[in-house]
């Protein structure tokens, strides 16, 4: 069983690290959040309990590829882990699930999806949720690689609290 689930974790790369470094790096993300940033160490995908309303926000994302969405979708189907080299203005910590769970975090964590790619890896799609005790939000951003690495290009606020 064990050996299961460890296979079941699909490798992150270089560019999957720089996507979630400037995500993290967008101030509109992280900005508020005070301290030291604290990021799950595994990746997931989008809930799929929001079903419809899923979908349906992501298309409303002007310039989102339909071969980013597609990869966004089939990607997020297997877990990965977070690599520890990620490029962040301030401190982080990865964190597995248990250690936040019923802890007093005032900046909340960050869960990250595996990105997705469209055919030539130059726009990413991925989910962030932040995960705070009294409050808490999610969003889709829509990342552009050019000459001086990713930047946010669109984002989309699915819930917040």
């Amino acid at each position: 069983m064990a050996a299961m689930k460890a296979s079941a974790r699909a490798p992150l790369d270089s560019v999957d690290a720089a996507v979630f470094s400037a995500a993290l790096g967008d101030r509109r993300v992280a900005g508020g959040v005070p301290g030291e940033l604290l990021v799950q160490a595994e990746a997931q995908g989008a809930p799929a309990n929001l079903g419809a309303m899923e979908s349906e926000v992501r298309w409303r994302m002007r310039g989102l590829s339909f071969s980013t969405d597609h990869s966004f979708r089939r990607r997020s189907r297997v877990p990965a882990i977070v690599p520890p080299t990620l490029a962040l203005p301030r401190p982080y910590r990865l964190i597995s699930h248990s250690e936040w769970i019923g802890r007093d975090n005032p900046g909340g964590v960050f869960i990250l999806s595996r990105p997705g790619y469209n055919r030539d890896r130059s726009q990413a799609l991925i989910y962030v949720l932040h995960a705070c005790q009294f409050c808490g939000s999610a969003v889709y951003l829509l990342l552009d690689r050019g000459p001086g690495g990713w930047a946010v290009s669109a984002e989309e606020l699915v819930w917040e609290s």
